[in-house]
């Protein structure tokens, strides 16, 4: 589904990935674990195609790189700044047009929120919610939009265990119907992925 060989990013010279090879199966969930400072964000952006201008990125010859495109949606680590501040959850929902479907709205929501917080969240401008609850309204959002290839940057990071566990059992859903998922954490994502690597310095090695 995803295949990346070579794949190197710099900044002014400086080198922040290099040499990333990474190729992403149907139904499958890859786990890429670093400390902060390694990359992470930047290999997510480049897995999508959402380098900024000032990226230079590289791969190996006869290798195409990734490129922002429908098959494939980023999850950011700061949820506030990938919702539209002026639309209520429910407004911004309705104008996503899915494309391909996974699950409806009410049965995404049914797997991401107690019945007695939805419709306070769906309701709510995404600055009136917490952060927990914009991470989960965005997954919501992006699993209803049905890319084939979703990466998450630090997906759970501001959930309690028991959310958390919902967030991956949609994800784990959302793989098992042909998808894939790119898991980008801080720590490895142990009983998650099924496939670990590492990032170190740059380099992606396997764990």
């Amino acid at each position: 589904m995803l295949s990346t060989n070579g794949l190197s990013v710099e900044y002014a010279g400086v080198q922040v990935l290099k040499n990333v090879s990474m190729t992403l199966h149907a139904r499958e969930i890859v786990g890429v674990h670093a400390p902060s400072g390694s990359g992470k964000s930047t290999l997510a952006a480049a897995l999508t195609g959402l380098l900024p201008a000032s990226a230079r990125a590289t791969a190996a010859p006869n290798t195409k790189l990734p490129a922002a495109g429908r098959h494939i949606c980023l999850m950011s680590q700061n949820a506030q700044h990938a919702l539209n501040p002026s639309r209520s959850i429910g407004d911004w929902l309705r104008r996503i047009q899915p494309l391909r479907r996974f699950e409806s709205l009410h049965q995404l929501a049914a797997r991401l929120f107690e019945e007695s917080e939805w419709t306070g969240v769906e309701n709510s401008l995404p600055h009136e919610l917490s952060g927990g609850m914009r991470q989960r309204a965005l997954l919501l959002g992006l699993l209803f939009r049905g890319p084939e290839i979703l990466v998450c940057d630090e997906p759970v990071s501001a959930q309690d265990d028991a959310n958390a566990a919902r967030m991956v059992s949609a994800l784990e859903a959302f793989a098992d119907d042909q998808r894939a998922v790119v898991w980008l954490s801080h720590e490895p994502a142990e009983g998650i992925a099924h496939r670990h690597y590492r990032l170190r310095y740059g380099e992606l090695q396997d764990a």
